[in-house]
């Protein structure tokens, strides 16, 4: 099993308890040590990478039976690289290998867009370790069926300002079934969302490598 974007590890560590074999891959340094000391202390051997997806060796091709990449994270990819990223999952999967992804529905991303500007403060949390306050506002660009979430963090000591942004690229069910057969796949299948506190706004796609 090959995770793209495994964050902490929780689901593999919980396949490997199962005796899969497992490979996780992901950007955040703080996430692949959680993982790394988690599969330590249970005695669980997952081979964790802290790599961008659109740079990383997924692995030896055709060596996973299954890929996944669940929470969206595909959204997060514009459209060019999402294409390489599910292309290199095909090349990674055996013949008659499965491919899982948890992607975001067209209407939820354009949620995301039209969003009113909020803010918050806080103690601690994503965006520092120290009292702040957030400011945020988002985007819609039509033309790139993109949303756009924008954050400023106001340190509550120093006031100094940080910016933050990510961008959630949309993709209607046709669409979403365009990229996975255009990669190769094939028995592209859709279903409702795994696990999340928001069900109506993800849904899980499953295909198939011939």
């Amino acid at each position: 099993m090959l995770d793209l974007g495994c964050g902490p590890g929780l689901y593999l560590q919980a396949l490997a308890a199962r005796g899969y074999e497992c490979r996780g891959i992901d950007f955040s340094p703080a996430s692949v040590a959680y993982a790394w000391a988690q599969a330590g202390e249970a005695g669980l051997a997952i081979d964790y990478v802290e790599a961008d997806l659109q740079a990383a060796e997924f692995g030896p091709d055709g060596s996973f039976d299954a890929v996944m990449q669940i929470f969206g994270e595909l959204n997060v990819f514009e459209p060019s690289a999402a294409r390489s990223i599910v292309g290199k999952a095909f090349t990674a999967l055996k013949p008659g290998g499965r491919l899982l992804v948890e992607v975001a529905v067209e209407e939820a991303v354009r949620r995301m867009g039209a969003e009113p500007p909020v803010w918050w403060s806080a103690r601690e949390g994503l965006f520092g370790d120290r009292p702040h306050l957030v400011l945020t506002e988002s985007f819609w660009d039509e033309a790139r069926k993109a949303a756009t979430m924008r954050y400023y963090c106001v340190d509550a000591v120093t006031a100094e300002v940080t910016r933050w942004a990510n961008s959630q690229q949309a993709y209607s069910e046709a669409e979403y079934r365009a990229l996975l057969e255009g990669c190769g796949f094939a028995d592209v299948r859709v279903f409702p969302a795994l696990a999340s506190d928001e069900p109506g706004d993800y849904c899980a796609i499953v295909a198939r490598k011939p």
